[in-house]
């Protein structure tokens, strides 16, 4: 079940009988896709923010273990947060996959599953992302594994961030 059907099973008395008014049907529904949308993206940037942590609790186990050749790919670390930081802010404030009546650009039907498809793809990266950086701390002691892992973490997320500008193609058209 999708935010967005979830949404819909919950409303109350006074959505259900505003849905009954004609045409206002369809402002609710896309007032619901708003909210959403704006509750799937947020739950994605949580889970790029949650690849942060561990970023942090490797720089302290390799600072606590004392490795000097660790402390020279702890370097890479702190670029790689911020990286990760400005990805999930990025999702948390993208444009809503949406469009009101008003609006210049007005996304249908089939823009919205492919908007759902790509955000699927990109919350699996950000758990791919988590995944990763909750094993850099075991690396504390082995500097090379360890610059070579921080070196490809900053790679997966220079592709998502490229990537994610697919997601504004397909909000503009």
């Amino acid at each position: 079940m999708t935010i967005y059907d979830k949404s819909q099973s919950q409303k109350n008395a006074f959505e259900r009988l505003l849905a009954k008014i004609p045409g206002f049907r369809g402002y609710l529904a896309k007032e619901n896709r708003r909210e959403s949308d704006k509750l799937e993206r947020e739950f994605i940037a949580k889970a790029f923010d949650a690849a942060r942590e561990p970023l942090r609790r490797t720089v302290r186990a390799v600072a606590d273990s004392g490795n000097f050749d660790a402390l020279r790919a702890v370097a890479g670390i702190d670029p790689l947060e911020k990286l990760v930081e400005k990805v999930a802010n990025r999702v948390r404030f993208a444009d809503y996959g949406y469009s009101g009546f008003f609006d210049a650009v007005k996304i249908g039907e089939p823009e919205l599953e492919r908007l759902y498809a790509f955000d699927l793809a990109l919350y699996e990266r950000a758990e791919q992302l988590e995944k990763r950086t909750r094993e850099l701390p075991s690396l504390a002691n082995d500097g090379d594994a360890l610059k070579a892992e921080v070196s490809l973490l900053e790679q997966l997320v220079r592709e998502i961030d490229r990537d994610f500008d697919q997601r504004e193609r397909i909000v503009t058209g």
